[in-house]
């Protein structure tokens, strides 16, 4: 009996963390795993693959560019309306801390001087269509900038998953992904259907 193909979503934007992931899940293939993966490097670009086929699971960056002109933005891939809607999907969880650092993050980003989680539209419409997902991202997850978003990831009745780097710290990124466990988290989730 021939085994069904683990068929994944990837968004990434960094050039470096997307050779890493592909690597990953080539390395995955030579060893037997059948798995299957589209890779995308904005919302637009994944926006058009989710519509275009139904997949198993999805890995989503935190902060990614909207579309390709965003990307070449001097605002690194923001666009007001996707800041706009992001923060109204998490504006309680946003305006629940109290800590300056965090608040000033969440509005650097709604102003568009740094990107916002745009993640958050990719897990709201995999959510919709009953897909399941998680972040992977270079950041501590009680970092200055993903606090907000990992609270809106633990939320029970999302189910959402986070990968993280702890040695990037509160402020920082590091310099590689986890791949390989968010792969094996997005296939743990896909064999528990949620």
């Amino acid at each position: 009996m021939k085994k069904k193909t683990l068929d994944i979503l990837i968004i990434e934007d960094n050039p470096k963390h997307l050779e890493d992931a592909k690597a990953e899940v080539q390395s995955r293939i030579k060893a037997g795993t059948h798995i299957a993966a589209d890779y995308a490097v904005t919302y637009v670009q994944a926006k058009e693959l989710m519509q275009q086929k139904k997949y198993q699971g999805i890995i989503t960056d935190v902060f990614f560019p909207y579309d390709d002109q965003q990307r070449q933005d001097a605002k690194k891939g923001w666009h007001p309306e996707a800041a706009t809607e992001i923060f109204g999907l998490i504006k309680d969880i946003c305006e629940r801390y109290r800590d300056p650092e965090i608040r000033d993050a969440v509005n650097r980003w709604r102003e568009g001087k740094t990107m916002h989680p745009t993640g958050i539209l990719i897990t709201e419409q995999a959510i919709e269509q009953g897909t399941p997902v998680i972040f992977c991202t270079d950041t501590y997850h009680h970092g200055i900038t993903t606090q907000p978003v990992f609270s809106y990831a633990c939320d029970d009745d999302k189910r959402i998953g986070m990968v993280d780097c702890y040695k990037a710290g509160y402020y920082g990124t590091a310099w590689k992904k986890d791949w390989k466990e968010s792969l094996d988290v997005i296939t743990r989730k896909i064999k528990l259907g949620y």
